[in-house]
């Protein structure tokens, strides 16, 4: 249903005197934050009180005064207190709402009085006022049936898509025909959407979210940081110059147990229980479904996302990571910055780990049948929003100044990412293929494929920055020019230094092995489905596979060509290694696809290199040649 803008709307009859002094001014923007209905409600309780107070007064009056007191005169000659206004009642009001509802569609539709609209629109603020503080007002009842409350929304937002309709029928008539009601019902329903938004936000509040705050304001620290960031190891370190820092605990087992934990997040999730339990998601899926179907999905969708997201920034709190600029990145000094960084990894592997798993339960589980879509689309943005913002530190970081001693700290970043991206692609690859049958979400894999293209990126840049880091160690090895021997004849300071370094370089093996770049050529030769679909090649395809394979090599030969291994046996073994693997994939791609271009241009343009080719390419790797693939065929 589409909500009608409330400045269109007619204004009340002033001759409607009861619902005039119940109406107040609409028009309030249900977007972001709580707005709470203290003051509407605490005036509906009071004239529902007053109300009752006047009935027994006057029944006292019938019970004590008698006839004889005179019809104009009351106790002490004072005028008589007009006869009190009747409480609607909502359960026999809903018998007509319904029935009047059932027959719109009919060939003989019911009429209803404007009284009737105005009285139900007061049996539902009634409703909602009583039901202020009450816990229990969103619970099933005894029988059963869905609670009163969301029964009384449910209805009068019916109603007002019914009376506002447009086209067919009776709908338009009912829009002209019910001015004063249509005003009356949107009016009520506006502020019962406000009352449900309020409930809605305080339902996915997180526990730990309170917990936290708590905590903070106990201890009279402005936020939960300082309690709980670990001490830098280089704080810790030996003093001697020449000693190098050696890599935190995010190393070796540390980064096992995180891979184990990714591989766990992608099937099933790090966490066993719920974040929230059943019967509260329950609740809140009842609220999403009644403020969809009455227009408010904006406003659902918003109210999630603030909720959720102040949740994740809490518990990333929690773990001691608080946002920074980059420019406060940039200027931090060094130990400061390392510190940070381990706070950044351990909170990063918690979001990839934990937090998004736990939010996509929470959204899949909230957003349920026909608002599927809906939720998978919140999910992504959630998760774009939290991951791109931690991945700004990424990227101040690779802004810094290189230092010799910041190596192990790039390297760790880049490892946190590169597990979480095999995460962010098991979300992206069911987005595109859903199992369930609900349709694609456009909105949430374009969210996400932005995610993984700035993971990638990012990863990239931390890559280069490792790559540039040992450049300059080499370079501040060769501009040391003393020629002074240790006294004692000790092993040299720089030598120890840098023995030491390398020993720790080590333990990145697995991480630092150009192995990468040598696996994204053979994913560009794999047919993986996307070359030969149905039996019949994509020829676009195809061409696309051939220049990004031509790409590949001409950069592996302007920057591996321009390497140098010394050691004869291990450059001849690192040759042998990468034709052993890379030649045979090429030649079995070009048997299969190299016949479905057109000899001559066409074949001259797409396929560059031949077996042969290939072969002697890689022998000249590791010597310090630049030669290209252009310079080559010229």
């Amino acid at each position: 249903m589409e909500r009608i803008p409330m400045a269109m709307l007619p204004q009340k009859s002033s001759s409607f005197s009861q619902a005039s002094v119940r109406e107040e001014k609409l028009g309030r923007n249900l977007s972001l934050g709580s707005v709470k209905l203290t003051e509407h409600i605490e005036r509906v309780k009071k004239d529902a009180e007053d109300a009752a107070a006047d009935k027994d007064k006057d029944k006292n009056k019938d019970a004590g005064g008698g006839e004889g007191d005179g019809a104009g005169a009351g106790v002490d000659g004072e005028t008589p207190a007009p006869p009190p206004h009747e409480e609607p009642n909502l359960a026999e009001l809903s018998v007509e709402i319904d029935a009047f509802l059932a027959s719109r569609g009919g060939d003989a539709p019911l009429s209803i009085s404007e009284v009737t609209l105005d009285r139900f629109a007061s049996a539902v603020e009634v409703e909602i006022a009583q039901s202020e503080g009450d816990e229990d007002k969103w619970a099933p009842r005894e029988d059963g049936e869905e609670p009163r409350l969301l029964a009384a929304i449910k209805r009068i937002s019916t109603l007002a898509s019914s009376l506002t309709a447009s086209g067919g029928g009776n709908g338009t008539e009912g829009a002209v025909k019910y001015t004063i009601g249509v005003h009356r019902v949107t009016g009520v329903l506006h502020r019962a959407m406000t009352f449900v938004e309020d409930e809605f936000h305080a339902l996915l509040e997180d526990p730990l979210v309170a917990k936290i705050t708590q905590q903070s304001t106990d201890t009279g620290s402005a936020s939960a940081k300082n309690m709980r960031r670990p001490p830098s190891f280089g704080q810790a370190a030996s003093p001697e110059t020449d000693r190098c820092v050696m890599p935190s605990s995010e190393g070796s087992g540390a980064r096992a147990a995180a891979a184990a934990a990714a591989a766990a997040a992608v099937g099933g999730g790090a966490e066993s229980a719920p974040p929230f339990p059943a019967e509260t998601v329950e609740r809140l899926r009842a609220m999403v479904d009644i403020m969809v179907a009455a227009g408010y999905e904006t406003e659902c969708t918003q109210v999630f996302l603030v909720a959720r997201r102040n949740a994740l920034d809490m518990t990333l709190m929690s773990l001691g990571y608080e946002k920074a600029s980059i420019d406060d990145v940039v200027r931090m000094a060094w130990e400061g910055l390392e510190t940070e960084i381990g706070t950044w990894i351990k909170a990063f592997r918690h979001t990839v780990n934990v937090g998004l798993s736990a939010e996509h339960d929470l959204c899949a589980r909230v957003f349920a049948g026909s608002n599927s879509v809906l939720g998978r689309d919140i999910f992504a943005d959630l998760a774009r929003s939290a991951m791109l913002q931690m991945l700004n530190f990424t990227e101040a970081v690779a802004m810094t100044k290189r230092a010799a001693e910041k190596l192990f700290k790039v390297l760790d970043m880049y490892e946190a990412i590169r597990d979480g991206a095999p995460i962010v692609d098991a979300y992206l690859a069911s987005y595109e293929n859903p199992e369930n049958g609900d349709g694609r979400s456009i909105s949430g894999t374009e969210a996400l494929a932005d995610l993984k293209s700035e993971l990638a990126s990012v990863r990239a840049r931390l890559g280069e920055s490792a790559a540039a880091i040992f450049c300059d160690l080499e370079s501040s090895i060769r501009a040391d020019a003393g020629k002074q021997p240790v006294p004692g004849g000790a092993v040299h300071p720089l030598t120890r230094y840098l023995m030491n370094y390398l020993k720790y370089v080590c333990e990145y093996k697995n991480t630092l092995e150009q192995r990468e770049t040598w696996g994204r050529v053979l994913n560009v030769l794999r047919d993986d489905g996307g070359i030969t679909v149905k039996g019949h090649v994509s020829k676009p395809v195809l061409k696309e596979r051939f220049k990004q394979f031509n790409a590949a090599m001409d950069e592996i030969q302007r920057t591996q060509g321009a390497w140098v291994v010394s050691d004869e046996q291990l450059q001849s073994e690192l040759r042998v290694s990468i034709a052993a693997v890379i030649v045979p994939a090429y030649r079995s791609f070009l048997g299969r696809f190299a016949q479905h271009f057109t000899a001559g241009r066409q074949t001259e343009k797409y396929i560059k290199l031949s077996g042969e080719d290939l072969e002697n390419i890689i022998e000249e790797l590791f010597e310090g040649n630049t030669a290209s693939m252009t310079r080559r065929r010229n």
